[in-house]
Parts: C-alpha cells; sequence; structure tokens
C-alpha cells in the first residue's frame, strides 16, 4: 500500500510538473494556427481588392435577417437572425469565392466557434485618437463603425439594404471583424457581466469622412493615411486586423497582428496598447 501510494505520488508531481508544459504546447499550436488562418484571410481580401479596387466593409459578413423573396436585410437588434451559414453579403466567402472555408475566421481560441452561437454590436478600439483618455473607456461602451457612403460600396450596393447610419450586428465566431478588448496587461476588459466586443476590421477609424468637411478630410489624410478607406495606404503601417483571444483567453503576452503588407507577427500586448491600429508599426 505505501507502495502504491508513493507511485501515485510520484505520478500526481510528474502531472504538476508536465501539465504547463503541455497546455503551453497546445497554445502555441493554436496561435500557429490562427496566423495560419489570418494570412488566408489576407490572401482572400487582396485578391478582393485587385478584383474591386476597394477594400470590403466587412470581412467575414454582417447578421442579417432573412426577408421576403429570398432576399436577407441588415439585422437591426430584434426578431430573428439567420445563422453564418445563411448570411447572403460575404464578400470574401459567397460573393467572389476567394475564401470557401467559413473556420478560417474562427480563432481556435475563440470559445464561441458555432455559426449560430450568437452575435454582437462590436465596441470601437480604446487606443483610436478619437477616443477621450480621461479614463471613462467610453470607445469601450459604444457601437462602432457607422455603415456610411464610404464603408458601404460593396459590389457596387449597399449590402442588405442597410441606410446609412446603421450600427451593424457580428457573429461571435467571426474573429477577425471582432474580438475581446483587453487592457495593457492583457485582461479582457468587462462590460458588465461579459468581455466588451471590439471592432477588429473597419475601412474607417477616425470618421473624418462623416463630417464632409473637405479641410477635416484632408487632415485627416495627412495624419492618418493609414486606413483603408484612403487609396493606396501604407502597406508597412496600415492594420487589417488583428486577434486578441490568445491574450484575453489563454494568457498570452502577446497580439496576432495583420498588417496590409501581409506580415502578421505577434506584437507584445503593452506595445500594442500603447499604439492601437493607428499607430502600429513592425
Amino acid at each position: 500500500m505505501i507502495e502504491l501510494l508513493v507511485v501515485i505520488a510520484i505520478i500526481a508531481i510528474l502531472v504538476a510538473i508536465l501539465m504547463p508544459t503541455i497546455m503551453r504546447a497546445k497554445e502555441s499550436a493554436r496561435g500557429a494556427q490562427c496566423l495560419s488562418q489570418m494570412h488566408d484571410v489576407y490572401v482572400a481580401l487582396s485578391q478582393y481588392h485587385d478584383d474591386n479596387k476597394v477594400y470590403p466593409p466587412v470581412l467575414f459578413g454582417f447578421v442579417e435577417t432573412a426577408g421576403s423573396g429570398g432576399s436577407n436585410t441588415l439585422y437591426a437588434g430584434s426578431g430573428s437572425a439567420v445563422d453564418m451559414y445563411n448570411v447572403q453579403y460575404r464578400p470574401l466567402f459567397s460573393q467572389q469565392k476567394y475564401l470557401k472555408d467559413i473556420t478560417k475566421f474562427f480563432c481556435p481560441d475563440n470559445p464561441h466557434n458555432s455559426p449560430s452561437e450568437g452575435f454582437t454590436n462590436a465596441a470601437c478600439p480604446s487606443m483610436l485618437p478619437s477616443c477621450p483618455n480621461d479614463g471613462s473607456n467610453k470607445c469601450n461602451n459604444s457601437p462602432c463603425a457607422w455603415l456610411t457612403a464610404v464603408d458601404v460600396h460593396a459590389m457596387g450596393s449597399t449590402p442588405e439594404g442597410a441606410a446609412d447610419k446603421t450600427v451593424p450586428y457580428y457573429f461571435q465566431a467571426d474573429s477577425y471583424d471582432t474580438g475581446p478588448a483587453i487592457n495593457s496587461s492583457g485582461a479582457p476588459v468587462p462590460n458588465q457581466t461579459s468581455p466588451t466586443v471590439e471592432l477588429r476590421y473597419s475601412l474607417d477609424w477616425t470618421g473624418a469622412e462623416e463630417t464632409g468637411d473637405p479641410t477635416a478630410i484632408a487632415n485627416d489624410q495627412a495624419n492618418y493615411p493609414n486606413q483603408l478607406k484612403y487609396p493606396e495606404p501604407p502597406a508597412d503601417r496600415t492594420v487589417v486586423t488583428w486577434c486578441t483571444y490568445h491574450a484575453a483567453l489563454a494568457g498570452a503576452s502577446t497580439v496576432n497582428v495583420l498588417m496590409l503588407s501581409g506580415t502578421i507577427k505577434a506584437a507584445p500586448v503593452e506595445k500594442w496598447m500603447q499604439t492601437g491600429p493607428l499607430g502600429f508599426k513592425f
């Protein structure tokens, strides 16, 4: 009996020693898979731009409601929504078939990897220059990405009949259009009882063109040319999307960032939080 207890104790010690190593190896594999998927999204996005001379307003697609006559409409926050497989406007997937595997949009660390698991508005990233630096965290709590004439150009028409100034909803499984907001230590930013969902991909981070003021637009383009709404944004300084699931939910100290050049690297969380999508450069 004593010998058996000794063996069990040794096994328990070995498991305790090896378990963190095994978990790190699994997370490393999930991080590598995320990088690979982001590369596939980048290739599809580049092909879309080559064919259409503009970038789409969304990577996967917005949440839709089944409409009459077989035509869906943009989900407005009430009623039933179709699942991801039945969304009609998917610029990189269904319209021109650049990316045929829907699971490419699912980060392996995202717990919401179900096409029908739910949807949400997306808040603006708190590190944007237009956000107040007063500790109020207002940008993390207000919906982002108003659909304007600048954003809504897809295939020459307004997707799903979206009107100007409409705030879209996103699928939670869609990991590269949205993701959990994090603080400088990598912990998720709470929003009541759940993490704040933050926008990841946007043509327009500053909203200057919404004003229609030529001076404001000129200043915006001079100061922040690295936005996908502008012609020929600098590829080495323009962020396409990023993924915080590994930091928020798996304790990683880095954020996967995809640049318009196609470069994808793991950026330290603290550095990323200091720069954000408009100030980051590898």
